[in-house]
């Protein structure tokens, strides 16, 4: 939490220091870096993940496999940043630190992953808040000396160049570093054999979530294209003091169950499984649910005192536009997908989300000039829902859909979230920070108590609850 509080302070920097142009080119730089570190390390993120060893004593030799794809992508960074410099000569600097970012910032997620798989959460958040910090540090610095989008950019890499130094796993990477032992590595048909089983699996999830982070972005080309640059930055602040705040609330509750799911699948306990995924889908409404529907009530106090004021016009529908869209796409990835994952059947994601970014493009090109940067966010919210219920429609036809879900819980949760949402439609608008951070605790306050009111029955340690699931 803390680390998401720092680059909410950088973010709030940003948009008072820079102009709507600048920071639309930091928006399209930030867009290249996500594509990229989805497209080329997600895979052994997502091998990590899935096929690490539960014991320690397997874990040295899947390590060692597992190097030599990062490697592979590293080498293939370098050599698509090579081709597209000799494509486009004027822009060498931006692909030469976009290229640094890229490799650091893959290097950073491949460790914070073995923090999550091996259920290490102080190792994580130390590693989190240090390069959350590193950013807030060096980009001001960067702002601050240059003043425009370039001084962004440098300190932006800076950051993540010096993260990935200070990556905390020297005892787990040690010894497998020298180059002439993983060049043999490299050409070991066991290595070749994993990497194979690996690649099966997790490139269709890969390039799913490759297509569903580019329907997330689309928008901002086609507003650079159809608008101009300025609008992407007016867009593109409002749109991640959202959906940076809400990502956070669905994260920590993807984190606190999949590890867990994981678990029970490799040791075969089909009903700590099922327990697992039912109290982690409360838990992901929950938070989901409760961060979106506050968003969307504070929006205009959050504006007003976040964003500086060339970005201030419409930006508090655009947040609550966003704030929607980003319920729809929590619920998505981090559930209705899940069952393609965990039957390892994830071909059909890379069809649904083809045809999630085509539907995106085409809302664009509607909406767009009819209705400027708030129709962008209704199209992706739209191209978003149809693959939803795709996703859904997909797993249910391929019985896949393996949704253990408490509506009793479900029900006194959206009761919850109304009565908060109540209470702060009740209560006058934040002039200030600290008025803010008081409706923040209210509307917080309200929505557990009512909770706790209501007893969940997930909350099973409570000697007091006594309801069951149905």
């Amino acid at each position: 939490m803390l680390g998401a509080t720092l680059q909410l302070v950088l973010l709030v920097m940003l948009t008072h220091k820079l102009k709507a142009g600048d920071y639309g080119r930091l928006a399209l730089f930030a867009s290249a870096y996500s594509l990229a570190i989805t497209l080329f390390y997600n895979p052994w993120r997502h091998a990590l993940l899935r096929f690490l060893p539960s014991r320690p004593q397997g874990r040295r030799r899947f390590l060692q496999h597992l190097l030599g794809g990062v490697t592979l992508s590293a080498c293939i960074t370098l050599l698509i940043t090579l081709l597209v410099a000799t494509t486009l000569p004027g822009n060498g600097l931006f692909l030469a630190a976009l290229a640094i970012a890229v490799l650091a910032g893959g290097w950073v997620e491949i460790n914070l992953e073995y923090f999550r798989r091996t259920l290490t959460p102080t190792s994580y958040a130390r590693l989190f808040l240090s390069r959350s910090l590193m950013q807030l540090l060096f980009v001001a610095a960067g702002v601050w000396m240059d003043g425009t989008v370039v001084g962004a950019i440098a300190g932006l890499t800076a950051s993540h160049l010096f993260a990935a130094l200070a990556t905390p796993l020297r005892d787990v990477w040690r010894g497998q570093w020298r180059m002439k032992s993983l060049a043999n590595r490299m050409l070991r048909a066991d290595l070749r054999s994993n990497m194979q089983k690996w690649l099966l699996y997790a490139l269709p999830l890969t390039f799913a979530e490759f297509v569903s982070t580019a329907m997330v972005y689309t928008d901002r080309l086609m507003i650079a294209a159809f608008l101009g640059i300025a609008d992407t930055g007016r867009y593109s602040a409002p749109h991640d003091l959202a959906w940076m705040g809400l990502h956070v609330m669905s994260l920590v509750a993807y984190l606190a169950f999949f590890p867990m799911v994981i678990e029970a699948t490799e040791r075969k306990e089909h009903g700590k499984r099922r327990e697992a995924l039912r109290n982690g889908f409360t838990l992901l409404f929950g938070l989901s649910l409760a961060a979106t529907l506050g968003l969307v009530m504070l929006a205009h106090s959050l504006a007003g005192l976040a964003l500086g004021t060339e970005y201030q016009d419409g930006a508090a529908l655009l947040m609550q536009i966003i704030a929607v869209v980003h319920l729809i796409h929590a619920l998505k990835v981090y559930w209705i997908d899940l069952a393609f994952s965990l039957h390892k059947k994830t071909w059909p994601l890379v069809l649904i989300g083809i045809f999630g970014i085509l539907s995106n493009i085409l809302f664009n090109a509607w909406l767009l000039p009819l209705h400027g940067i708030k129709g962008a966010a209704v199209a992706t919210g739209l191209a978003l829902l149809i693959s939803t219920i795709l996703s859904a429609l997909v797993a249910r036809k391929m019985h896949l859909a393996d949704y253990p879900v408490c509506r009793t819980d479900l029900a006194k949760i959206f009761a919850a979230a109304c009565c908060m949402g109540l209470v702060l439609a009740i209560l006058p608008p934040a002039g200030n920070l600290p008025a803010l951070m008081a409706l923040v605790l209210v509307g917080a306050g309200t929505f557990l108590t009512v909770l706790w009111k209501l007893q969940l029955s997930m909350l099973a340690d409570f000697p007091s609850n006594r309801n069951n699931c149905s």
